[in-house]
């Protein structure tokens, strides 16, 4: 588990580390259980959907910058 997000996550959301890292152990069984046979465990994929559960179960928002709105935006096509 990075430890350095867990942490972040912690001062962004008000929960204790120990709090998120049972949820990232939850997303992970989740990703196992839902994509089994999809997503091998340790592939760049399985650890993006890991985290994107994560951060809906903790109520964060994606950033201006990661969504696609954002990147047009950014890049002032709107």
């Amino acid at each position: 588990m990075p430890n350095a997000m867990i942490k972040s996550f912690s001062k962004k959301t008000g929960k204790s580390v120990k709090d998120i890292e049972k949820l990232w152990d939850q997303a992970k069984e989740i990703v196992k259980n839902e994509y089994k046979g999809k997503v091998k465990p340790d592939t760049p994929q399985f650890y993006a959907l890991v985290v994107s559960i994560l951060k809906k179960q903790l109520k964060i928002k994606k950033s201006n910058s990661e969504s696609f709105e954002g990147l047009l935006h950014s890049l002032k096509l709107i």
